[in-house]
């Protein structure tokens, strides 16, 4: 990606199951196999697989973005969390942009205290992407700034209720 994410954005080394992990030979092909895009190019064909079966065009044309806190574990790095104030959860947030039928488009892991605001910008920036999505929505913790990214991006961006 060539968009710049949030700081505060947690690394996939941030978030591996137990202490250690991330030397294994394992997690060295989940590695690589990201840094090569086996997974953007699996997640892809597959979306447009599912997407032809459901008699729908094989690219989408409108996306929805959402967040969900979680809890993070005792195990979890203290720099890999954050507070969600309006939650008051300690944890992250997922950031998710999925196409009309919940097909993943993209994802992104921030700490909890990242604002959705700061997070929608960079979710439509990576949604930008992909050329056929020319609209967008979002609920209301998005905010204006990130409505107002989507149009520059040339994105139709609007939210509605939570």
């Amino acid at each position: 990606m060539t968009d710049s994410a949030p700081s505060g954005t947690v690394t996939a080394r941030a978030v591996a199951v137990r202490p250690g992990s991330c030397g294994s030979p394992v997690h060295g092909y989940f590695a690589k196999w990201q840094h090569d895009g086996v997974f953007a190019q699996l997640n892809g064909l597959l979306r447009r697989l599912v997407r032809e079966t459901e008699g729908r065009d094989t690219e989408p044309s409108t996306c929805v973005l959402d967040s969900q806190t979680v809890k993070a574990s005792a195990d979890a790095p203290r720099s890999g969390q954050g507070t969600d104030a309006g939650k008051r959860i300690i944890g992250r947030n997922r950031h998710l942009g999925c196409d009309t039928l919940g097909r993943l488009l993209t994802v992104l892991v921030t700490v909890a205290s990242i604002s959705d605001t700061a997070a929608g910008v960079t979710l439509l920036s990576r949604i930008a992407t992909h050329p056929h999505v020319r609209k967008a929505r979002m609920d209301a913790r998005y905010r204006t700034t990130a409505i107002e990214h989507g149009a520059r991006l040339g994105r139709q961006a609007w939210g509605g209720g939570a």
